[in-house]
C-alpha cells in the first residue's frame, strides 16, 4: 500500500470521527434550544424577564472552568457561548404564552 494511500485512510478515519462528534454537538444544541423554548414559555407565564445577567455570568464562569478542565481554549468556549446565549434569548422571546 502506498504511503499516500495510508495517510489518506488515516485522514478519512479522523474525519469520520469528527463527523460523529459534529452530529452529537448539533443534537445537544437542538435539545438545549428546545429547553430554552420551554424556559421562555415559563418566564412569560410568570412575568419574568428573558435576560438574566446573573445566570449568564454564572454560565460563562462555568464555561471558562470546563474549557480549562478539558484543554479547550477558554476564550473560544466563551465566544461560542456568547452566541449560544443570544440565540437562546431569541428562542425564549419567540416562545408562545
Amino acid at each position: 500500500m502506498a504511503l499516500k494511500q495510508v495517510f489518506m485512510e488515516k485522514l478519512l478515519t479522523k474525519r469520520r470521527k469528527i463527523d460523529v462528534i459534529d452530529e452529537k454537538i448539533v443534537k445537544l444544541l437542538a435539545e438545549r434550544m428546545r429547553i430554552s423554548h420551554e424556559i421562555g414559555k415559563y418566564k412569560k407565564e410568570n412575568d419574568l424577564k428573558i435576560k438574566n445577567p446573573e445566570r449568564e455570568r454564572m454560565i460563562m464562569k462555568k464555561i471558562k472552568s470546563h474549557s480549562e478542565k478539558f484543554g479547550f481554549p477558554p476564550s473560544l468556549g466563551q465566544k461560542i457561548f456568547v452566541l449560544l446565549l443570544a440565540e437562546s434569548r431569541k428562542c425564549q422571546k419567540a416562545a408562545p404564552l
